[in-house]
């Protein structure tokens, strides 16, 4: 007798500080050019000069709460001036910024908007969280389809919280059919990045599915890795 898994499975969000799963991915990003050895003064004057790196970092260094006192509205202030000039992280930090209310009010509008900038900038962490918002209905009309586009862009850079999710959405047939050997491939490659829970996941998934599936899942899973040789190096 096969097993059922028992309830449907969650998509999250990617929230702050590193790329993170809907729930919003929780991650605020951290740009590599943020170095100390340059006075926080002289950031401030390049950044009110219109520097717009500078800008950046000082809205990271404010976010952070970095040799300052952490204040969100100084943040915001300073990625919004950033992003005014087309700098991808900024636009995406302010999208969250927008998103959990921290230093701005909270406008789901604004942040699928900011966020929209940054994913045309190729950010697989923006194109993922609209994949969420999308699933959720947050600033935008629930669409699963949509969802599922956004989430193969950024999957396709290697997300594994964007595999992770669209083996959810395969598995809940959320305006999709249900399909098991399509779940299995992802979240098989979401595993191949030691995502959470995603092995388990997928082992659970086999106790409803014969072996030819499964089999078919995972050369599914070989042809994508194949197609993609640049993340598996």
């Amino acid at each position: 007798m096969k097993v059922v898994l028992k309830s449907f499975l969650a998509i999250t969000f990617l929230a702050a500080s590193t790329v993170a799963q809907a729930t919003m991915q929780d991650t605020f990003v951290a740009h590599s050019s943020v170095q100390f050895n340059i006075e926080l003064e002289q950031i401030k004057q390049l950044a009110a000069n219109g520097d717009v790196e500078q800008q950046f970092n000082l809205g990271l260094i404010y976010q952070r709460g970095q040799v300052v006192t952490q204040d969100y509205r100084a943040a915001a202030m300073w990625y919004g001036k950033a992003s005014e000039y087309g700098h991808g992280e900024a636009q995406y930090n302010l999208g969250m910024m927008y998103y959990f209310g921290q230093g701005v009010m909270q406008d789901f509008n604004e942040a699928v908007n900011l966020l929209r900038l940054a994913a045309g900038h190729g950010f697989s962490p923006a194109q993922y969280n609209i994949g969420v918002m999308y699933t959720n209905g947050e600033g935008v009309v629930q669409d699963y389809h949509q969802a599922m586009s956004w989430f193969l862009k950024a999957a396709a850079q290697g997300l594994p919280d964007a595999q992770n999710s669209l083996g959810v959405l395969y598995f809940n047939g959320k305006g999709i059919p249900v399909d098991l050997v399509q779940a299995h491939m992802w979240f098989s490659l979401a595993a191949m990045s030691n995502y959470e829970n995603a092995k388990s996941t997928k082992e659970n998934i086999e106790a409803n599915m014969d072996q030819v599936q499964i089999e078919k899942a995972q050369m599914l899973a070989r042809d994508w890795i194949a197609n993609h040789p640049n993340l598996s190096k």
